[in-house]
């Protein structure tokens, strides 16, 4: 499933798409600042 996460740099949004991706969904992340430490596989 895709899956779009807002806020995904800030402290709970990080750990939510670190734990969808482990449950092997896609995630694409909508944050303010377009400099993060986001996994490479999230779509920014």
């Amino acid at each position: 499933m895709q899956i779009l996460v807002t806020g995904s740099q800030g402290y709970l949004g990080s750990h939510l798409v670190e734990a969808l991706l482990a449950s092997g969904h896609g995630v694409h992340g909508l944050s303010r600042s377009p400099i993060g430490l986001l996994p490479a596989s999230v779509t920014q």
